[in-house]
C-alpha cells in the first residue's frame, strides 16, 4: 500500500497546558501524550519532542498511518492549522502543535577517496 504522507505532511495536534504548584503540564488531546516543564514554553517543547519520538517509532514499525486513522488525526501541509477549539475550565492555555510525519531528508556528503 502506497503512503499518502509526504515530506510536507504534518500532524496538527492540540496541546492543553495545565498549571501546577511548581511546574506546567502539557497534554496532547488527541494522543494523551503528557509532558511537563518549569515554563509553558518548556512544557510545550518537551511535549513536541515526545510526540516527535512517538511518531518516529510508529513510522519505523510501519504503524503510523494506522495510528493516524484510528485516532482521527488531522494531517496537512505547512500553513494549514486548526481554526477553533474549546478550552476546558481546568486548562491554563491551549496551543496548536505541528509535528512532521515524514522522515527528515538526509543530505549525503560525498568524500573523495585518497589514492
Amino acid at each position: 500500500m502506497r503512503s499518502n504522507l509526504t515530506h510536507a505532511s504534518q500532524l496538527f495536534l492540540i496541546a492543553d497546558v495545565l498549571k501546577g504548584e511548581r511546574q506546567f503540564g502539557a497534554v496532547c488531546r488527541e494522543t494523551g501524550t503528557p509532558s511537563h516543564g518549569d515554563t509553558i514554553e518548556e512544557a510545550l517543547e518537551n511535549l513536541e519532542l515526545a510526540l516527535t519520538v512517538q511518531v518516529a517509532a510508529l513510522r519505523e514499525r510501519g504503524e503510523l498511518e494506522t495510528f493516524i486513522r484510528e485516532k482521527h488525526l488531522r494531517v496537512g501541509s505547512a500553513g494549514k492549522g486548526l481554526r477553533r477549539t474549546t478550552i476546558p475550565g481546568n486548562v491554563y492555555a491551549v496551543r496548536c502543535l505541528r509535528i512532521a510525519v515524514a522522515p527528515a531528508r538526509r543530505s549525503v556528503r560525498r568524500v573523495a577517496k585518497a589514492s
